[in-house]
């Protein structure tokens, strides 16, 4: 991202719901130019080029590190704001959505110029009809992993009551990380490429009446974007695609917050990431020898970041345990928030006691996989997802993240039996994304199949490897 002739500074800004809660795995990061020139009055003498340029400076007061921050902007301009929404709500959600994030976006500004006032107006009209004068280019902006990731998570972390992180060094300190984009998170955005300049009646310096067009050289934006497919459109077709003033742009956006996945093996295997998905990332593999699995083996344990609609085939396990006459291997899992706590006590917390079923770990956590017995060397592949599991498609908390094995139906001798491994259950799940409010536990729709039999005897009911969870009636609470 460069343009040599503009300075500028990156903001993330967080995202918000109706209750005005900060939504720290929402945010879009937003281009904003600090200094530009603009060179007017463009003649040729003596074949020689010549103009005037204007050095335009604009005060954003938008940094809680710096100097005269002010979080509603300068109180000299009027603002709206643009609720920015993930385009995977229905079309009637669009234009009032249960989550957003807030763009302060500029409507009228007053510039002080040659010892007079200019104030400038930026209309919102139907992009179709040229209003406004605006000559603009509708892009898709993906989501990237950048370089300022981490300073911003850890300034959130820092203060929770936060919303926002500027990096000021604009296109020299905020980069892209090459390999990281992920395509399914986006919103379609319109760039400015002209401005029709109609200096009228408020140029109280001299009260004449002047029209220029005013090129912004966002030519590096629109390389480094998609063009919009214009799928989803607000009303007057404008948010989306997001319609700003021409002094900012969105960069980057996230609406799929991130999760750790914790898988736990019994016979000494690590799960591994799907190496095709960018956005899935094995953060650490553990054993201790303290705590040993009924084969008489180290636990190990794996611990996996990934967004919570990351899909099939996100990660899986070999297991190598061959059961003759035996115990079988026992695989589990825990889905837990993203939280630089859990990343630093994760073992402990999670594994650590997973030898016992009924013991569910007292720290935050969104979801248990009940365990399941491996009998003979077998692949898991794992699915995670972030949807609605309720009939009612308008109850709260209608939405919950979904981790769960697609594969591994197997048989496998035990003592004097044929036993048979077919599916998996739930132990527990909560549906707040904090992962610290009321627990569930599996409902009698996600318990029709039975998948785990010693012989002829059904130990366990769940659902069979390859099925989705059903919609369900009604979330029952976890008992003691």
């Amino acid at each position: 991202m460069t343009n040599a002739e503009r300075q500028t500074h990156v903001i993330r800004i967080l995202g918000t719901n109706k209750a005005g809660e900060i939504l720290p795995d929402i945010w879009a990061d937003v281009e904003r130019i600090d200094r530009m020139e603009i060179r007017t009055q463009v003649i040729q003498v003596g074949g020689v080029v010549q103009y005037q340029t204007i050095k335009l400076k604009l005060r954003w007061l938008d940094d809680p590190d710096g100097p005269n921050y002010d979080e509603k902007g300068d109180k000299n301009r009027e603002h709206k704001i643009v609720k920015v929404c993930d385009p995977s709500l229905p079309q009637d959600k669009l234009d009032d959505p249960d989550e957003w994030i807030p763009i302060r976006s500029i409507v009228r500004m007053e510039i002080k110029f040659g010892g007079g006032n200019i104030i400038k107006h930026f209309k919102e009209n139907n992009p179709n009809i040229d209003y406004d004068g605006r000559v603009v280019e509708n892009r898709r902006i993906t989501h990237w992993d950048t370089t300022i990731d981490e300073a911003a998570q850890a300034a959130f972390d820092a203060d929770p009551t936060r919303k926002v992180y500027v990096e000021r060094d604009g296109n020299r300190g905020y980069q892209r990380i090459e390999g990281t984009e992920d395509e399914d998170q986006y919103v379609e955005h319109q760039i400015v490429k002209k401005l029709n300049r109609q200096d009228s009646q408020q140029l109280l310096s001299t009260g004449n009446d002047q029209r220029r067009v005013l090129h912004l050289r966002n030519q590096y934006q629109i390389d480094e974007s998609h063009p919009a497919k214009l799928e989803e459109l607000g009303t007057g077709e404008i948010n989306p695609p997001y319609r700003l003033d021409p002094f900012q742009n969105i960069i980057n956006v996230q609406f799929q917050f991130k999760v750790y996945v914790i898988i736990v093996a019994q016979n000494g295997e690590y799960a591994v990431a799907n190496p095709d998905m960018k956005s899935v990332k094995v953060i650490e593999t553990r054993s201790n020898p303290s705590v040993v699995s009924l084969l008489g083996k180290p636990v190990t344990a794996t611990l996996i970041e990934c967004p919570v609609n990351a899909g099939e085939d996100f990660a899986s396990l070999e297991t190598t345990w061959t059961a003759v006459g035996g115990f079988p291997e026992e695989i589990s899992a825990y889905v837990c928030p993203k939280t630089k706590e859990i990343q630093e006590n994760w073992f402990d917390w999670y594994v650590a006691s997973v030898n016992d079923e009924d013991n569910l770990s007292s720290h935050p956590f969104l979801l248990r996989l009940g365990k399941i017995p491996m009998g003979v060397p077998t692949t898991i592949k794992f699915k995670i997802r972030y949807e609605p599991h309720l009939l009612d498609e308008n109850a709260d908390n209608n939405k919950m993240v979904q981790m769960y094995p697609t594969t591994g139906t197997h048989d496998w001798a035990g003592v004097g039996l044929t036993n048979h491994t077919k599916g998996w259950v739930w132990r527990a799940y909560r549906t707040d994304k904090h992962g610290t409010e009321k627990l569930f536990k599996a409902p009698p729709e996600w318990k029709t199949d039975s998948i785990i039999l010693f012989g002829t005897s059904v130990i366990a009911p769940g659902l069979l490897f390859g099925k989705d969870p059903p919609l369900i009636a009604a979330d029952i609470p976890q008992t003691p």
